[in-house]
């Protein structure tokens, strides 16, 4: 982009004819036209669904870019800050495919694994940064029950009995 400035000085009779008094010349300089932050939908895991510790959990999504963005992920304790601080343990592995598919997105794939003594809510933040640093942070919720239910027999108060016995499978 090239920008040349001028000073015009109006003749008395205000007519078009105008008489430039200066030009101000800067040095050349370039912009960027881009299509905005890129934009990132998870489809893995669902939101509001539960998980199991120790096993790797796969993340799905798409970009809505390719070129020039790089895609992290990162898990924290539901509701809290997202510092490094607060830091549960990050995506892994995260491939962008070469190819768009019929709707011109591009498929992100990764993994994370939460600690074995993970338990409670957790937020899968899936971040995509373009070279403009135009970014985009969708987050799912997902959950941890780790402690097995146990089944207490109370045959006077249980409300599953049977001839007054508590009734399991």
């Amino acid at each position: 982009v090239k920008v040349i400035a001028r000073d015009f000085l109006r003749s008395g009779a205000n007519t078009d004819d105008n008489n430039p008094k200066g030009i101000k010349k800067i040095n050349t300089f370039c912009i960027g036209v881009d299509s905005g932050a890129p934009n990132v939908v998870i489809s893995e895991p669902d939101n509001e669904s539960w998980v199991t510790v120790g096993k790797d959990i796969t993340v799905s999504a798409t970009v809505s870019k390719k070129e020039g963005v790089t895609v992290t992920g990162k898990i924290y304790k539901e509701n809290a800050e997202q510092t490094e601080e607060n830091l549960i343990c990050s995506v892994e592995n995260i491939s962008i495919a070469d190819t768009a598919d019929s709707e011109g997105k591009y498929a992100i794939s990764g993994t994370f694994k939460l600690p074995n003594d993970a338990q409670g809510r957790y937020t899968v933040v899936i971040k995509a940064e373009d070279k403009y640093k135009q970014s985009t942070e969708p987050s799912v919720t997902v959950g941890v029950d780790s402690i097995a239910p146990v089944w207490e027999e109370n045959n006077t108060e249980s409300p599953f009995l049977v001839n007054k016995k508590s009734y399991s499978y």
